[in-house]
């Protein structure tokens, strides 16, 4: 789980989550600003952030056979919004069997760091494999150039 804590501020009544994500890249992004994201607004009796908020508790809180009619019943979640996160959901589960690959040799790691390459400035990952050689986490150690440089521990 990428963890870096960049908070959120609200500019105008909007949060800037896609602002920080334009800058820094979508890994800088806590889990609750990612569902910001895929929701892309509230409603009209909850704010993005909170409804967000109470996806993410739904989610952690369901078996997956039971998580669409579960987001349902959160107020402000209509049939489109779920759809888009039991989507997202799918595609996650997806694209994470397909991490599993054994690493032999640095080529094998590339197509893991390709969306580094398009950054417009310098990024720094770290890869954790496991004792079978398989990708355990990708993280971002730094981001920046010269002049400016956005660090993250790890």
């Amino acid at each position: 789980m990428y963890d870096t804590r960049i908070n959120t501020v609200r500019t105008e009544g909007k949060p800037e989550v896609r602002e920080i994500a334009r800058k820094y890249g979508m890994s800088t992004l806590s889990d609750h600003e990612l569902m910001m994201m895929i929701l892309g607004s509230g409603s009209k009796t909850s704010p993005v952030e909170n409804l967000a908020q109470k996806v993410l508790e739904t989610i952690r809180s369901t078996h997956n056979d039971t998580v669409q009619e579960q987001l349902y019943s959160i107020p402000g979640m209509g049939p489109g919004k779920a759809g888009l996160v039991c989507a997202a959901l799918e595609l996650g589960k997806r694209q994470g069997k397909k991490t599993k690959l054994l690493i032999r040799s640095p080529q094998d790691i590339l197509p893991f760091f390709e969306h580094a390459i398009l950054q417009p400035t310098e990024t720094f990952l770290c890869a954790s494999l496991n004792g079978a050689n398989e990708i355990m986490k990708v993280r971002m150690a730094s981001c920046g150039s010269v002049t400016e440089k956005f660090s993250v521990s790890l």
